[in-house]
């Protein structure tokens, strides 16, 4: 269990206490010598990698599109695609954390902060390979469906819940947010309420045991089926 992760390089450096215990707990060191393959093309990611020392090179065919050097990290996209995409190889001798992906997992669904900012380094690279017209890349992208991705189970409560019993759930579980129902709408409603919502049920001036979860919530869902690309999802 590694004690000395670089917590001030992005995007770790918005985790909570709490989360960064979770970084700690999850994260091992690994050894790759120089022109080792990390990963291959295809390849099933178990783990986001966060350079120590060294350099990798991401390739597309024969062709390095990406240098990665101390504290970058990599495959986020493999990781949300459910395989990886390019080749990644040790450019000299690398030393490395791989943090476990129920972990990354647990963060991005925790912290939304830590999701753009790691979602963020991802479109930057969909943006570099399309400017360069590099087919491959897209075209891998295109073939990963949304139902490939990991991410946590939603969790539903009814519209007329408390919003203290809904910021239970949010520390029981360990989530962000809840899917809304309101049966008494026509037709029936689905919306959505996250931590973000707190402040304005704070300031309503109706106590949170008094205060149903449905007045508050947004019930504008922007939604995507589970056969959509996860590039259309970003794009939305």
């Amino acid at each position: 269990m590694p004690s000395a992760f670089n917590f001030s390089a992005s995007p770790f450096d918005c985790l909570t206490p709490e989360q960064r215990r979770l970084v700690q707990n999850n994260v091992d060191i690994a050894y790759f010598p120089q022109g080792e393959t990390i990963l291959d093309l295809g390849s099933q990611p178990s783990h986001l990698f966060v350079i120590i020392k060294g350099y990798v090179q991401q390739f597309d065919g024969n062709e390095v599109i990406t240098t990665y050097g101390p504290d970058d990290c990599f495959d986020g996209r493999g990781l949300v695609a459910g395989k990886v995409s390019s080749r990644f190889v040790a450019a000299e001798e690398v030393v490395a954390y791989q943090l476990a992906k129920q972990a990354v997992s647990d963060l991005i669904a925790d912290n939304a902060t830590f999701g753009a900012l790691l979602f963020s380094d991802l479109s930057n690279k969909l943006n570099a390979l399309s400017e360069r017209q590099s087919q491959h890349e897209l075209q891998s992208l295109a073939m990963a469906r949304v139902d490939a991705a990991f991410i946590h189970p939603p969790h539903f409560v009814d519209a007329d819940t408390s919003i203290l019993e809904v910021v239970k759930k949010f520390q029981a579980l360990r989530i962000g947010a809840v899917l809304v129902r309101d049966a008494r709408a026509t037709p029936p409603a689905l919306g959505i309420f996250t931590t973000t919502g707190l402040q304005k049920a704070i300031l309503h001036g109706v106590p949170l045991d008094q205060l149903p979860v449905g007045e508050l919530a947004n019930f504008a869902l922007v939604t995507v089926r589970p056969s959509d690309l996860i590039g259309d999802a970003l794009a939305t």
